[in-house]
């Protein structure tokens, strides 16, 4: 131990007194750490020194200095040069590497030192390498083949481990590239698969990665994608050379495509005609020049469309082409067959066409003259005609003879006449108007009042105007049965094709005046027929008259307890005429009270009642409508009645007073009722004398006598009515009493 230290001890003494390094024995790599990866040809630098076992550098060593690369020595080039001469013991080498590869070592000797060996690296690409180039293209489309790129060194070798993003662009020429722009290489390789280009021309591409040096294409070409009208068609006339049209291929930004020299074709797509002129036409720089098309027909919608295989057409606006100059006349609607001395119907038109048929403007005259005439007719309404922008009409042509097969001849000055075809003229049939049924004599009851309607047919055949339908005075007529007669305005029948179909005309007579009968025709008229009339007669027969009287009795002096009723007048209309039915249409009586202190007796009635038989016609209650109290009369009236007596019989009518209340005042109310021959109302004016009835008593304790009892219809006696009723009343009570005593003997035993 003790040696040891001392051992120890001299070392560190001798060091620290400058004492120099033993003779080396080893090379050691004392700097430039070659772990990872290096591009290929990238310099790195490496220093070795030869150093004892103590690695302390032996700076007197001058034995040359030697790297070998593992794998391929050839591939390694140093600086300064392989051997180099140590420095004080040591060399500082600069390395690079040309091909890619992994587990790449350097091995380093000198003399009979013990090698140094480094660290393993890999050497990886430097260089982008376009090995698929682009070929022409057309604008926007994708690129084919596909584009291939690579990661290599300058010796060719790919480097399969390259994965890193790979970014295209134009390099040289306008645009920008478009689709998939960006693509991550996989073992080393690039696929552009879609990768297009926005401009035409010619074009360079260049091709990036992270620390590798830029790969520029080939020069390829874009083309056009689409054609493009850059002077379009305007309007001209038929036949005539439409202005030079030009086309050029181009792309979307409008760049033309100078390299074009494609054969462009174009069609009239819209609107009807031919087109004519050079077609196709060889692009020259790009553009196709349309110097000579025409088209034959006119129109306002013609367009033209333009195409090349593999280009987008191009479709021109609108354009017009207006009709050449007036050549010819021609018939547009033909005459049709007609009947002697009618219009031809359609009206014949005939048009002024230029000379490829299309209608002019013209407003020239048009005139028609017979061609063949097998009838030897006269044409009438073919005079001359002028034309409203190049269309004459002919509305009353006719012929006069039947013939079969007339042709008419259009003419207009110098132009082109016009044959039309052949039609036929037969002979007119006379037109007929026929009327079905006969009226019977009408009646009615007077003045303005309407008879029943009774009806008949008319029909009419081969017409050429309207059957006009007009009455006599004091009738009327309709096409609808109960309603719509007018006496003034005559009906009028429309004809289709000449027919009139059965057709029901209702009439009624409606007399303005008493100068009754009444006679006349009804006319049936139209243009060339036979008017046929329809006799009709009516007469107003005697009107209802009326009569009143008291019934064979009334009812005299009787008295009314409170909450009774009480027949207080009858009275008796008779139907005098002998003519028709005798209507009520309304009924007014009048009360009049005694000891009507204070109003008292007509505050006593409840209601007031007409009656006819056993039927109300109607109550009038106090204070109600068709109630009037003046003074000490009440008068009651009923309106809007519709109650027929039949001719030449008679009806009794009843006027019926209820009562209210539970006591009587003093002095006893007394009433009597009284009607007048204005106060019924009727279909005719009535006649007689007023009608007064008996005298009634409000008292206490007498029984009801209700008028509702009264049933008998017409020529009843109602002298009876309202009579004293207390014997029968005296009995009842006597009866009642009895009844009670024998009920209360019986409870006692």
């Amino acid at each position: 131990m003790r040696v040891l230290w001392l051992a120890t001890v001299f070392a560190v003494i001798a060091g620290a007194a400058g004492l120099s390094a033993q003779t080396a024995t080893q090379l050691v790599i004392t700097s430039g750490s070659l772990a990872g990866s290096y591009r290929a040809n990238q310099t790195f630098n490496v220093t070795v020194a030869a150093q004892d076992s103590s690695n302390v550098t032996d700076t007197t060593w001058s034995t040359d200095f030697t790297a070998v690369l593992s794998a391929n020595p050839l591939q390694l080039s140093a600086s300064p040069g392989n051997p180099t001469t140590p420095s004080s013991g040591e060399v500082i080498f600069t390395f690079s590497v040309a091909q890619i590869g992994t587990g790449y070592t350097l091995t380093f000797s000198s003399g009979a030192l013990t090698t140094a060996i480094s660290t393993s690296f890999n050497i990886t690409a430097d260089r982008l390498v376009i090995t698929q180039q682009p070929t022409t293209v057309k604008v926007g489309t994708s690129i084919a083949p596909d584009i291939l790129v690579e990661a290599r060194d300058g010796l060719g070798t790919v480097d399969t481990s390259f994965t890193g993003s790979v970014s295209a662009a134009v390099a040289t020429g306008s645009g920008a590239t478009g689709g998939t722009t960006s693509v991550n290489a996989v073992a080393g390789e690039a696929t552009f698969s879609a990768l297009t280009v926005s401009t035409v021309g010619s074009k360079t591409l260049g091709f990036t990665a992270t620390n590798l040096t830029t790969a520029t294409s080939n020069s390829f070409n874009v083309t056009a994608d689409r054609l493009i009208i850059t002077a379009g068609p305007t309007t001209t006339v038929a036949g005539a050379s439409i202005s030079t049209i030009t086309v050029e291929a181009q792309d979307g930004s409008g760049n033309t495509d100078t390299t074009f020299t494609g054969s462009v074709a174009v069609t009239l797509t819209t609107g009807s005609g031919t087109l004519s002129g050079t077609t196709p036409v060889n692009a020259v720089l790009g553009a196709a020049d349309f110097s000579n098309l025409s088209i034959n027909l006119i129109g306002t919608d013609k367009e033209l469309t333009f195409s090349f295989a593999g280009l987008t057409s191009a479709i021109s606006s609108a354009f017009t082409i207006n009709p050449a100059s007036d050549s010819a006349v021609r018939f547009v609607q033909e005459p049709s067959n007609a009947q002697t001395g009618v219009a031809i119907s359609p009206a014949i038109t005939v048009e002024i066409v230029d000379q490829f048929g299309n209608r002019t403007s013209s407003s020239a005259n048009v005139s028609l003259v017979i061609g063949t005439n097998p009838g030897g007719s006269t044409l009438s309404g073919g005079g001359a005609t002028a034309a409203s922008a190049g269309l004459a009409t002919f509305a009353g042509v006719s012929l006069n003879n039947a013939g079969t097969g007339y042709t008419l001849v259009a003419s207009s000055g110098a132009l082109t006449n016009d044959t039309s075809a052949t039609f036929d003229i037969t002979a007119t049939p006379t037109p007929t108007i026929t009327v079905t049924g006969t009226l019977t004599a009408f009646n009615t009851t007077g003045v303005s009042v309407p008879s029943a309607q009774q009806s008949y047919t008319v029909a009419g055949a081969n017409l050429a105007a309207n059957i006009t339908v007009t009455p006599p005075s004091h009738f009327e007529i309709s096409l609808t049965g109960g309603g719509g007669f007018a006496a003034t305005n005559p009906i009028t029948l429309t004809p289709a094709g000449g027919t009139v179909a059965s057709t029901t005309i209702f009439v009624r007579y409606n007399p303005s005046n008493t100068s009754s009968p009444h006679t006349g025709n009804i006319t049936h008229a139209s243009s060339s027929a036979t008017t046929q009339n329809q006799a009709c007669s009516g007469s107003i027969t005697a009107p209802a008259a009326g009569s009143m009287a008291a019934s064979p009795s009334n009812p005299g002096v009787q008295s009314a307890n409170p909450g009774t009723s009480r027949t207080a007048l009858v009275f008796r209309v008779t139907e005098t005429g002998g003519g028709t039915a005798y209507t009520v249409t309304g009924l007014s009586a009048t009360v009049a009270t005694v000891n009507n202190t204070a109003g008292v007796a007509i505050a006593r009635i409840s209601s007031v009642s007409f009656v006819r038989g056993s039927t109300v016609l109607g109550t009038v209650t106090n204070g109600g409508t068709g109630w009037s109290a003046v003074g000490d009369n009440v008068t009651v009236s009923l309106s809007g009645l519709s109650n027929n007596i039949t001719a030449g019989t008679s009806a009794d009518y009843a006027l019926a007073i209820s009562f209210t209340g539970a006591s009587v005042p003093v002095p006893n109310p007394r009433y009597t009722a009284s009607i007048q021959t204005a106060g019924v109302t009727g279909s005719a004016v009535l006649s007689g004398t007023a009608v007064t009835g008996g005298q009634i008593t409000l008292i206490e304790s007498l029984p009801d006598d209700p008028f509702a009892d009264d049933d008998d219809e017409e020529g009843c006696d109602l002298s009876t009515r309202g009579g004293p009723a207390w014997p029968a009343a005296v009995a009842v009570l006597l009866l009642a009493l009895l009844a009670a005593v024998r009920v209360t003997h019986r409870a006692r035993n």
